[in-house]
């Protein structure tokens, strides 16, 4: 029995002779992934288990490590490898993927329930062979369509988070703007008030200073009228 060492000192030989070619089309298939599905950057099927994935990474690392591959773009590829590894191990961080994994499922086999009602052939079978639905699931057809209605899935609800998150922002602008004109009104009065409370005595002089110009006049003009006292 060979030790994990072992296995991975096999691999790290077997992937040294590997043609340049084949590391460069490595690269350009990450780069070319669907970069929303983890699952699709490390060329795994939707239900890959734990195994199955650390094995896929040791694989794809190997074959675009910068060190290793020539490829302009290689320590791109091989971040974008790394982080979609990371990502799968995170399950707080998997939660939207997995259920938008789950949601495509579904979606898949509601199409296919749809086709084999509709297509007596396929009907026929089905009542004919048992677990002949359960074979179709392991089929190639299967996970690929799993895999397109993923990206469908991930898109959708990308976009709608997005969206959501577009109208969050927008909402907290609007409150900001809303919270600034409140403050500016709120100094735009204190200003108000503070140049009308500086203002004061000088209304008052200026009032008691028109009072005073009149009853002057008054007293001018009466001591103008003839016989007046």
């Amino acid at each position: 029995m060979v030790d994990d060492d072992g296995v991975d000192d096999a691999l790290r030989e077997f992937y040294s002779h590997v043609k340049e070619a084949t590391r460069d089309a490595e690269v350009e298939r990450v780069l070319g992934a669907f970069r929303l599905n983890p699952f699709d950057i490390l060329d795994l099927r939707m239900d890959a288990t734990k195994t199955d994935l650390s094995k896929q990474f040791r694989k794809v690392s190997l074959l675009i490590h910068p060190d290793k591959c020539n490829h302009d773009r290689a320590k791109e590829a091989f971040e974008l490898a790394n982080a979609a590894y990371k990502m799968v191990q995170n399950e707080e961080e998997m939660k939207f993927t997995r259920a938008a994994i789950e949601q495509a499922k579904e979606n898949v086999l509601a199409e296919r329930a749809k086709e084999v009602q509709r297509n007596n052939a396929l009907s026929t079978l089905h009542r004919l062979r048992e677990g002949e639905e359960d074979k179709w699931k392991q089929s190639n057809e299967f996970h690929y369509r799993w895999k397109i209605q993923t990206q469908k899935v991930l898109t959708n609800m990308e976009w709608k988070k997005r969206r959501f998150g577009k109208r969050i922002r927008e909402e907290e602008e609007r409150v900001r703007k809303d919270e600034e004109e409140e403050k500016q009104k709120a100094k735009d009065a204190q200003k108000r008030q503070k140049t009308w409370e500086e203002q004061r005595e000088e209304r008052v002089g200026g009032w008691r200073q028109f009072v005073k110009t009149k009853e002057s006049k008054k007293k001018k003009k009466k001591a103008q009228v003839p016989g007046a006292v």
